[in-house]
């Protein structure tokens, strides 16, 4: 498709979408989560056995909060990869990293003292919590570009 055949005036900018390189950075982005999840989850197993002594009251938290924070690293490297379009790489990002958790979720055996309610409540509050820290990653790696974060120089590309 050529620019001349969007009918655009000539001031607008001209912005292009590559789908390929979008879908190569959400699927790195995904797997990152995915990874992220993993190891904040181990790390989060450690501390609730060592300070909880009862950890099914505190195990969907730590969950949500594992979840969302690998979903905020993926969503930011989905981002990053992409180069523009933050929301919609973020998007995108936490939207396929929440599927693929809840499809593990439906395989996954529930502890007997957890009730439907709770579980089906908790599961949608996931959900959402990967979506939008997702998105904020997104953002946050796309208006980051040159800035100092954490201390340390982000490159421009």
């Amino acid at each position: 498709m050529n620019y001349t055949d969007l009918n655009l005036p000539a001031s607008s900018p001209k912005v292009q979408v590559s789908y390929t390189k979008m879908a190569k950075s959400v699927i790195l982005g995904v797997i990152i989560s995915l990874f992220s999840t993993i190891i904040l989850l181990m790390v989060f197993a450690v501390i609730i056995n060592a300070a909880f002594g009862d950890p099914d009251s505190v195990l969907h938290i730590f969950t949500c909060i594992g979840a969302s924070a690998g979903a905020l690293l993926g969503g930011f490297r989905a981002s990053r990869l992409n180069g523009s379009n933050g929301l919609a790489a973020g998007l995108i990002t936490g939207i396929s990293t929440s599927i693929v958790i809840f499809v593990i979720m439906l395989f996954a055996q529930e502890p007997v003292s957890v009730s439907v309610e709770t579980n089906v409540t908790f599961r949608l509050i996931m959900i959402l919590c990967n979506i939008f820290f997702a998105c904020t990653g997104g953002i946050f790696a796309v208006n980051s570009k040159g800035k100092k974060v954490g201390g340390y120089s982000v490159r421009k590309k």
